[in-house]
């Protein structure tokens, strides 16, 4: 009677470790997923910001046919101007994007 007890006791344990580990490699198998996936979207954005080099191209397009200064352009090259508004107009671009996602995964 005890090998019979010792057997369901180690077969039970044995049943709910096998259990333990299946929803163990489900969630990895779902966070690597979800890893792979925000991975992609990040990328994505990435490069649509690289992509966004309209301030700095515009402000030199507009040096070269503006009759500006030498002096009042380099001080705006060097306070970092050009690059500050692709920062800006990037930060715009992803905040606008970011609204956009609950309401298009919540609503179907």
């Amino acid at each position: 009677m005890t090998g019979i007890m010792s057997f369901i006791n180690n077969f039970w344990s044995d049943f709910v470790g096998i259990f333990q580990n299946v929803f163990l490699w489900i969630g990895d198998i779902l966070g690597s997923f979800l890893a792979l996936c925000m991975d992609g979207v990040f990328s994505l954005v990435l490069a649509f910001v690289n992509a966004l080099t309209l301030p700095s191209a515009a402000f030199n397009a507009a040096a070269q046919w503006s009759a500006l200064p030498p002096q009042l352009i380099y001080l705006v090259n060097a306070f970092g101007v050009p690059q500050g508004l692709t920062l800006l107009a990037s930060a715009y671009l992803i905040r606008l994007t970011l609204n956009f996602l609950p309401a298009s995964i919540t609503r179907v």
